[in-house]
């Protein structure tokens, strides 16, 4: 036989490509665990970078990654034991105690006490706030230990969103969609949230809720006037914190009693929006961290809206406070839609120091029938009228 016969393509070597065979077996089971060995390293790889870096990350993602080094380690295992039948058998029974020992770890937590699903604004206090979430409490705060005046209200706890996701069936569905989600794969996580946020908006609000929410409203008709309109805002639990979430979650403006249902329903989709998702992660928090409470607040035809700083933000040392205003709903000011006037104002005298006027072309305003609007600025108001003069400040 010639050398070069021994390297022609014709010369198969038979048993490596088939199945048949002791010799085979045992190469299927050798590359077996190369392929799963390198899995495993790999993905210790990564969960040693989540723990030594110092990006945030979240006990959902730790578990994801263990499910796969779970699954490549069994595999690994029962690719060795093919190799030498017998021999290896103490590690797979370290390798089931191991996962009896970690399993506790990535228990899923009872779920909460549901307790009060709604409750009126003046019944809360900070103590509340992992019931009612932040932006409620506080605002109940202001009222009850500075005397200052607040609208009427009430707030939809997380025990209501509790009520919300179990009675439906959302519960499993989203904890499966929301596993393994990583702010850097956008084109998952738009299509993940688009899902969350359809399967909320498609079901219908629990009896029980529904009924509690609406008895609310009608207790504020008692309180208020006729088909009191409100504002239906996001009060998440850790909103308004170290984690902000500005400008992350919903509010639906001008609700009236006939909407006010899908109103909460949108709030509660917002916190499945991929922008919001994507700060949760990045912050390394958990979904169940930031438990969406809402806050139904009676609103008023307000002629401008402003934000008030006790600090000017740019200027901390300057004992100044800095007030931002545009005509009309405050919206478009929160959501940097809108150029809006300036104001600095001395902390000590309470006089006006510093102004400039923004160009407000146009106003978020109320309709009659529920919602908002958006209508031009009368030409004379748009660039030389600011809604605070000396008079109107205090």
């Amino acid at each position: 036989m010639a050398i070069r016969d021994l390297f022609s393509r014709k010369q198969v070597c038979h048993f490596l490509v088939t199945d048949e065979g002791e010799i085979a077996k045992k190469y299927n089971h050798f590359m077996e665990f190369l392929t799963n060995n390198r899995t495993a390293l790999g993905i210790i790889s990564e969960l040693e970078q989540l723990y030594y870096g110092s990006a945030p990350f979240i006990m959902a993602g730790v578990e994801t990654q263990y499910g796969k080094l779970a699954a490549a380690t069994d595999k690994l295992l029962e690719a060795l034991n093919g190799l030498a039948p017998g021999k290896y058998e103490e590690l797979s029974r370290v390798s089931d105690r191991i996962a009896q020992e970690i399993a506790p770890i990535f228990a899923a937590e009872p779920p909460p006490p549901v307790g009060e699903l709604v409750l009126p604004l003046e019944a809360l206090d900070p103590d509340l706030v992992k019931v009612a979430g932040s932006k409620a409490t506080n605002l109940a705060a202001i009222h009850k230990y500075l005397d200052a005046p607040i609208p009427p209200g009430f707030g939809i706890t997380a025990g209501g969103m509790e009520v919300f996701l179990r009675e439906t069936g959302l519960a499993k569905p989203l904890t499966e969609l929301l596993a393994g989600l990583s702010p850097d794969n956008l084109e998952d996580l738009e299509e993940k949230s688009k899902a969350i946020q359809d399967l909320i908006l498609q079901a219908q609000v629990p009896v029980a809720l529904a009924g509690e929410i609406l008895q609310a409203y009608q207790e504020l008709e008692a309180k208020t006037y006729p088909n009191v309109r409100l504002a239906m805002r996001s009060s998440a639990v850790g909103e308004d914190t170290e984690a902000s979430f500005a400008g992350q979650y919903a509010t639906e403006l001008n609700v009236t009693k006939d909407n006010l249902l899908e109103a909460y329903k949108l709030v509660l989709a917002s916190k499945y929006s991929p922008r919001a998702v994507s700060y949760r992660l990045r912050y390394g928090l958990e979904d169940r961290d930031t438990r969406m409470c809402v806050a139904g607040i009676v609103m008023i035809d307000s002629r401008a809206s402003g934000v008030l700083y006790t600090v000017d933000p740019s200027r901390p040392d300057s004992n100044l406070l800095k007030i931002n205003s545009i005509w009309g709903l405050g919206e478009l000011l929160v959501s940097g839609e809108a150029a809006a006037d300036e104001f600095y104002v001395d902390k000590k005298t309470g006089s006006i120091v510093q102004r400039s006027v923004g160009r407000k072309a146009e106003r978020l305003v109320n309709q009659a029938g529920g919602g908002t609007r958006l209508e031009a600025v009368p030409a004379g108001s748009r660039n030389s009228r600011p809604w605070m003069t000396t008079r109107s400040w205090p």
